[in-house]
């Protein structure tokens, strides 16, 4: 199974969560934008706060202007897929991931 999710606006978005994991495949950035992306292994939106805990952990970031190009990951997040989109965050992007 694969997925992908396409310039949202949305500050926090779970993409998917499971007991066995998931892996992340890859992040396609399209566009640059002046807000970051931080990618982390979490159950949910909440757990990557401080009042979940900060039990996410962080993965990666996607730095304002990051260029455009493939970034190809192929990594097992243990609990879930969690997207972090700062304020103002308007790229293009695609992510695809499997359970």
């Amino acid at each position: 199974m694969s997925g992908a999710l396409n310039k949202t606006a949305v500050f926090n978005q779970l993409i998917a969560s499971s007991t066995g994991g998931v892996i992340l495949g890859s992040v396609i950035v399209a566009s640059t934008t002046k807000s970051s992306m931080n990618i982390y292994d979490a159950t949910s939106t909440v757990a990557i706060t401080p009042a979940g805990g900060n039990l996410g952990k962080l993965v990666t970031i996607f730095p304002t202007s990051t260029p455009q190009a493939t970034y190809v990951y192929d990594v097992w997040l243990e609990k879930g897929l969690v997207i972090q989109l700062q304020p103002e965050f308007v790229g293009d992007y695609v992510i695809t991931w499997r359970r």
